[in-house]
C-alpha cells in the first residue's frame, strides 16, 4: 500500500485525498494542517492540534484484514509529540476500529515517554520499556491479527532509530478482534483524547497485509562520527549518510542521551555528509553525542566531545600531535592515544599537522579520489575508533596536498581545498579564493596557530627574495595579527620545524628571508610562541638553541606511522629516529597553567612501546606581562 505522506501540499492543508487519507477531520478552535515545521523527512508533515474539549482529531484510511477465517492488517506511523501528554488520559496515537467506529486495538503515549497497548474499552495490554522523548521523531506500529470470527491479538511495535523493531508488544490470544475479510478503520493523530490544544505531528502513514511495514528511506550510518572545531561553548561534528534528508546532533551529558541538546536540522550534501554545530554547552564539561537522522537517534554513530575551559582563563590540559601516516592506516598510534592519560587526563584534542595520506594529489585526480580516500583514512580501524572519542584538527602538507615539493601551483590544490571544507570539522578559514586552509583556536589562556604553508607557496626553486612566500600576503598579515592576540602563550602549529635550514631543504631555509622577517617581527614585539611540527620524520625537541632557531622552543610529533630519518642538525633535548625503520609515534603536550607561568611539558612517545623518547620543559612567565598591561609599565 502506498505512503501517505505530505510533500507537495502547501502549508495549511487538509486535503485528505492528496495526502492519502480517506477523511481528516479535527475540531473548528483546533485544527489538522499540514506543516513546514521539523518533518521528519522531505518538507512537510502534518499536525493535529485538539480543540477545546479536546475533540475527536485524526486522519482515517479504511482497509481490510485478509483471508478466511485467518488474517492480518499491520500499520506503521511516524509520530512526534513536542510535548508529553499526562499520564491520564495520555493521547492516542493510532487506533484500529470496525465500520462502525468502535474500537479494536490502540497505541497510547503517557507522560514517561512509553507506550501502551490498549484494548477497544481501554484496559492496558502492555507497556513498552522504551521511552520516546518529547521532539523526537518515532515509528509505531500497530497490528490486528485475527485467528477466527471473534479471536485474535493485538501488537504493538516501536521501531529504533536504523529502520529495525526496538520493541514489540502481544496481546493474549483472546482479544475479541473483526472477523476475516473484513473492513478496518485506521486512524491516527490525537484521537479522542480529552486533552484540549494538545499536539500530536505524524509524517509517512504505511500499511501492509503480510508483516511491519518497512521504515520508510531509513538512515543509516556510512561513516562517522569525527568532530572538531571545539570552543568553550559547543563543537562541530560530521557524519556521512546514506538516505537521510535531515539531520541533528543531539549532545547530552549522559551515555543513553537523555535530555539532549539539539543543533540545527542540515541537510546532507550529495555524497551523504552533514556537518553539524552545537552551541550553548557548559565549559570544560564531558558530553556525549549521536545523530538524529531524519527525526530517529541512529543507534550507532555515536561519540564523545569535552568542551574547551573558559577563553581567556587560566587552564591545564593535555593534547596530541603529529603527522606523516600510511595512506590506509594500520598503526597502533590512534589506539595508544586514546588509551594516553598525563596530569589533566585524556587529551582534549589532537592537532594533525598534514600527510593524512601519501597519495600526492595530481593533474588526473578528482574530486571522487580525494573523498574516497579521507573516506578510507578517517573510517578505518585504526582511525575510526580515536576520532569518535577525540575531536581533531587538520591541516594538510605536501603530500596530501599535491606531491613532494608541492605549492601554489598544484593542479589538484582546489580539489583538495574543496573536500577539507565538505569532510572536516574545521575553525573558520579564510574566505579568499576558497584555497587556504589557515585558521586559529584558544583553549584557555593559549592561542593555537595553525599555519598553511602549501596553498600559497611559491615553487622552492624560485629565487629568494623580497618577493619569495612560503605563506602569501594575506595569511601572513593573519599570522601576524594573531601573534599580537592578547593570550599570553603561542602555539604555533607549523608542519614543519622553525629553523633556517638548507637552503634546498623545501622548508624555511628555502624561503629565508620570508623567515627572517617573521622572526624580527617576533622579537621586536616580544612574542612568547612554542612551536609543534611534523614533517621530520623523528621525535625531537629543542629549547630554541639550535643554530637558525632564532630561540624559538620547538618540538616534533611524526611520524605516525612512517620510516624514519637521521638527525642532519643538532637537537637541545634529543632526537629519536630508527632509520629506515618505519616506526610509530606522536607528540604529547601537558600544558600547566598556574595563573602566573604557563609550562609545556612535552614528551616524543612510540607507541608501540608507550616509551617516552624525548622530553622537554619549557615554562613562560606571564604575570609579569598581565601587569605591564595594567599598568602600562615592566614591573
Amino acid at each position: 500500500m502506498a505512503v501517505a505522506t505530505f510533500e507537495g501540499l502547501p502549508p495549511g492543508s487538509t486535503t485528505a485525498a492528496a495526502a492519502g487519507f480517506d477523511f481528516i477531520t479535527g475540531p473548528a478552535s483546533g485544527g489538522v494542517t499540514v506543516i513546514d515545521t521539523n518533518p521528519y523527512r522531505g518538507s512537510r508533515c502534518l499536525q493535529f492540534l485538539t480543540g477545546t474539549p479536546g475533540a475527536i482529531c485524526y486522519a482515517e484510511r479504511s482497509t481490510s484484514v485478509t483471508g478466511t477465517p485467518t488474517g492480518q492488517i499491520y500499520g506503521r506511523v511516524r509520530v512526534r509529540l513536542p510535548v508529553l501528554p499526562p499520564d491520564a488520559p495520555g493521547m492516542r496515537v493510532m487506533v484500529f476500529a470496525d465500520t462502525a467506529g468502535a474500537f479494536l486495538a490502540e497505541a497510547r503515549i503517557i507522560n514517561s515517554g512509553r507506550l501502551q497497548l490498549r484494548d477497544g474499552a481501554g484496559t492496558v495490554l502492555a507497556a513498552s520499556t522504551t521511552a520516546i522523548t518529547a521532539g523526537q521523531w518515532v515509528d509505531v506500529g500497530l497490528a490486528i491479527l485475527v485467528t477466527s470470527a471473534t479471536v485474535g491479538q493485538a501488537q504493538l511495535a516501536v521501531f529504533g532509530g536504523d529502520g529495525g523493531i526496538a520493541e514489540t508488544l502481544t496481546s493474549t490470544a483472546t482479544l475479541n478482534t473483526l472477523g476475516a475479510g473484513g473492513a478496518v478503520r485506521c486512524q491516527v493523530g490525537a484521537i479522542r483524547s480529552g486533552l484540549p490544544g494538545f499536539a500530536v505531528v505524524v509524517d509517512d502513514v504505511d500499511f501492509s497485509r503480510t508483516g511491519w511495514p518497512a521504515v520508510a528511506s531509513a538512515a543509516t550510518l556510512q561513516a562517522g562520527p569525527w568532530s572538531g572545531a571545539v570552543t568553550d561553548t559547543g563543537f562541530t561534528a560530521v557524519y556521512r549518510l546514506s538516505g537521510a534528508s535531515s539531520a541533528r546532533l543531539l549532545v547530552s551529558t549522559t551515555a543513553d542521551l537523555t535530555a539532549p541538546v539539539a543543533s540545527r536540522p542540515a541537510r546532507p550534501d550529495a555524497d551523504g555528509l552533514v556537518r553539524l554545530t552545537i552551541a550553548g554547552l557548559a565549559p570544560d564539561t564531558g558530553y556525549h553525542y549521536g545523530v538524529e537522522a531524519d527525526g530517529q537517534l541512529l543507534s550507532t554513530g555515536h561519540g564523545e566531545a569535552r568542551t574547551f575551559p573558559p577563553a581567556g582563563m587560566p587552564a591545564s590540559f593535555s593534547l596530541w600531535f603529529g603527522s606523516c601516516q600510511w595512506t590506509v592506516p594500520a598503526d597502533q598510534t590512534y589506539a595508544a592515544i586514546l588509551n594516553q592519560t598525563g596530569p589533566h587526563g585524556r587529551a582534549l584534542m589532537g592537532i594533525h599537522m598534514g600527510d593524512l595520506n601519501y597519495r600526492d594529489w595530481g593533474p588526473t585526480s578528482t574530486a571522487a579520489d580525494i573523498l574516497a580516500q579521507h573516506m578510507t583514512s578517517l573510517g578505518s580501524a585504526s582511525m575510526a575508533p580515536h576520532l569518535a572519542k577525540i575531536p581533531f584538527n587538520y591541516c594538510w602538507d605536501n603530500h596530501d596536498w599535491g606531491g613532494d615539493t608541492s605549492d601554489r601551483t598544484a593542479a589538484a590544490g582546489p580539489l583538495v581545498a574543496t573536500a577539507y571544507r565538505q569532510v572536516f570539522a574545521t575553525y573558520p578559514l579564510p574566505a579568499g579564493n576558497g584555497r587556504g586552509g589557515y585558521h586559529s583556536w584558544t583553549i584557555g589562556r593559549i592561542r593555537f596557530i595553525q599555519l598553511d604553508t602549501r596553498s600559497y607557496r611559491d615553487p622552492q626553486t624560485d629565487p629568494d627574495g623580497p618577493g619569495k612566500t612560503m605563506l602569501g600576503a594575506e595569511q601572513k598579515q593573519w599570522f601576524k595579527d594573531r601573534l599580537l592576540d592578547p593570550e599570553p602563550v603561542k602555539i604555533i602549529c607549523g608542519n614543519m620545524y622553525w629553523r633556517h635550514d638548507n637552503p634546498a631543504s623545501g622548508r624555511w631555509g628555502s624561503y629565508g628571508t620570508e623567515f627572517a622577517e617573521l622572526n624580527t617581527f617576533i622579537a621586536a614585539h616580544q612574542v612568547r610562541a612554542y612551536v609543534i611540527f611534523g614533517d621530520r620524520h623523528a621525535l625531537c625537541a629543542d629549547d630554541g638553541t639550535a643554530p637558525g632557531a632564532y630561540g624559538m622552543p620547538q618540538a616534533g610529533g611524526a611520524p605516525i606511522q612512517q620510516g624514519s630519518v637521521a638527525a642532519g642538525e643538532p637537537w637541545s633535548a634529543g632526537y629519536y629516529h630508527q632509520a629506515p625503520a618505519t616506526i610509530q609515534g606522536y607528540g604529547w603536550l601537558d600544558i600547566t597553567d598556574t595563573g602566573t607561568t604557563i609550562t609545556v611539558d612535552y614528551q616524543g612517545i612510540t607507541s608501540l612501546d608507550g616509551q617516552t623518547r624525548v622530553a622537554m620543559t619549557t615554562e613562560f612567565e606571564v604575570v609579569a606581562a598581565a601587569l605591564a598591561d595594567l599598568w602600562g609599565v615592566h614591573l
